[in-house]
């Protein structure tokens, strides 16, 4: 569930214009000071929250840059993107929101790094976690935060860490929340929806993706059994439809798309 971030180049300037006589659109600088400050001002909140995180703990879940290829499992080193921590806000508020029977889950983040998505949601009594990590360094350091990661903090007490690749791991049996920190490019990316359509194929469950800063969302908006039920990129969240899985799905929230 921790991820990861592409630094996006700038767009080159286009030339073009808008034609004359087109009204700007109503700007009120106060306005847009007080959005900014108030954005900025949440920025750092989550931020100290982050670090108080590992600081309480003794954890190591912060930091970011990209694996050396030498750390690697499999061959997907070069669709691999940088490691970025999860923010500790956006990921518990998400999870919250899904409103689930957590005990009936299984929770999988393909693409965990140092564990900071698995030990935020453990805070939810998911009847199991697994944790998918390609670079072995940032493996071994998930480990050590689960080891150090009090018992009576969690509300799930299996979680599993596995080094490996995220293209070839196996998803559990039964419901299944899928997490996705922007963790790597669409080669890799269109494999594992391969094998979630292979699993779901085999035996018909809710599953419900969760893909934050999701560049590659247009890969599974075209699966034929999910449906875009929040829209945006922090995060787009999808469901199976009520066609293949009967009803009962995530909330809705303000803004989102409805299917």
């Amino acid at each position: 569930m921790d991820r990861r971030a592409l630094i996006p180049h700038p767009s080159p300037p286009t030339g073009r214009r808008k034609p004359l006589g087109t009204p700007r659109s109503p700007c009120n600088p106060h306005a847009s000071y007080t959005i900014r400050h108030a954005h900025a001002r949440a920025r750092a909140i989550g931020r100290l929250r982050d670090l108080q995180l590992d600081r309480e703990y003794g954890l190591g879940t912060d930091g970011a840059g990209r694996p050396p290829k030498s750390d690697a499992c499999g061959d997907n080193w070069l669709h691999g993107y940088c490691y970025e921590a999860i923010d500790h806000d956006a990921c518990s508020r998400t999870l919250a929101d899904l409103g689930l029977r957590y005990e009936d889950y299984t929770s999988l983040d393909l693409g965990s790094g140092k564990g900071r998505a698995l030990l935020l949601a453990s805070a939810f009594p998911f009847r199991k976690m697994i944790g998918v990590e390609y670079n072995q360094a940032l493996h071994q350091v998930a480990e050590q935060n689960l080891l150090r990661y009090p018992l009576n903090v969690r509300r799930c007490r299996q979680i599993e860490a596995h080094w490996g690749d995220a293209a070839e791991f196996e998803l559990p049996e039964g419901p299944l929340v899928l997490f996705l920190y922007n963790p790597f490019g669409a080669p890799v990316m269109e494999r594992v929806i391969d094998n979630v359509t292979a699993s779901f194929h085999r035996r018909p469950r809710r599953i419900i993706v969760i893909y934050f800063c999701s560049e590659h969302a247009d890969l599974w908006d075209a699966v034929p059994f999910l449906r875009r039920v929040r829209a945006g990129t922090w995060p787009a969240i999808f469901d199976t439809s009520p066609e293949a899985n009967g009803p009962g799905h995530v909330r809705p929230q303000s803004g989102d798309a409805t299917g």
